[in-house]
């Protein structure tokens, strides 16, 4: 079991319990584990240029990544791909206890050339939620808790250490990945609801780069907008529209980093009527404009 160190405590007056047990970052890698009691939603913009890892150690959730809603069970790792949206949820009873792992690839590159690994191949193929058995587990919180302990040791040798453990726990979950035959998410939730949202999240993947609004989107699944409305945001946490501008986005930064196209040509190819309103979603979302995002990748890749 990971021994917990305490950074701070929260109870609210609604006796809503916060526990952050421990909470570290360097060079663009961070690590955090959090218990809550309470119905949690993350923020609004949540998705990010560094992968993810969740690993749930009590409790049970609902995930919702890119357009589809996974049930994630204790004892589960979950795979986020950089600018994929996600989201979890409660399922039943609030009270949960996870680690979270966010870091570029960057941190893992030499080690992973060790061994000819491909990351970005394994973050896009095999994305989603993966059980993993007793002993896994606890290989796996030792490797997470010992992540932890040597970004507070901050000497010479502590952050090779980092990218060795990291690079341990990427190779567990890559090796369950090839064992389980074809490439499986986890277990979508199969509610009407659920289906209902899957199916309009995925035709908005699909069409982002059209003119969409809540109401054609109601229409192509039809049903009633107003009831699509309230069960895409119970389900995602998100609107309908914060999930359309979402998906336009993620594309449009995929354009800026790939492409000389510009800022005007690529609002157009991800569905925005004016350059000006896709700089200032995209600087919503991204906090920084189209052209600084495009600068800054090339500065980090060398491209």
């Amino acid at each position: 079991m990971l021994k917990l160190y305490y950074m701070k405590f929260k109870e609210s007056e609604n006796n809503r319990m916060e526990k952050v047990v421990f909470m570290e970052s360097r060079q663009q890698l961070s690590i955090d584990r959090v218990i809550r009691d309470h119905d949690y939603s993350m923020d609004t913009k949540h998705f990010h240029s560094e992968y993810e890892l969740y690993y749930l150690i009590k409790g049970q959730r609902y995930y919702f990544i890119e357009n589809e809603t996974y049930f994630v069970d204790e004892g589960s790792l979950v795979v986020i791909n950089k600018n994929q949206v996600h989201k979890t949820a409660i399922y039943e009873n609030p009270y949960h206890d996870r680690i979270v792992l966010g870091f570029p690839e960057s941190v893992i590159a030499k080690v992973a050339s060790l061994s000819d690994f491909h990351i970005q191949s394994f973050f896009q193929n095999f994305y989603g939620v993966i059980a993993l058995t007793k002993d896994l587990q606890k290989q796996v919180q030792y490797l997470l808790l010992s992540i932890y302990k040597e970004l507070k040791n901050k000497d010479s040798h502590s952050f090779f250490l980092v990218s060795m453990y990291l690079m341990e726990i990427i190779l567990i979950a890559d090796r369950i990945a090839h064992s389980n035959g074809p490439i499986s998410r986890g277990i979508p939730v199969k509610s009407e609801k659920h289906n209902r949202v899957n199916q309009a999240a995925s035709y908005i993947k699909s069409n982002y780069d059209k003119k969409l609004s809540l109401d054609n989107i109601a229409d192509s699944q039809y049903i009633n907008k107003s009831y699509l409305s309230r069960i895409f945001k119970e389900v995602t946490g998100f609107t309908v529209n914060e999930y359309l501008h979402i998906c336009r986005v993620t594309q449009a930064k995929k354009l800026l980093e790939e492409s000389d196209d510009s800022v005007h040509t690529i609002a157009k190819k991800v569905g925005f009527e004016t350059a000006s309103y896709f700089e200032r979603i995209f600087k919503k979302y991204t906090e920084m404009t189209p052209l600084k995002h495009r600068k800054k990748y090339r500065n980090d890749t060398g491209y």
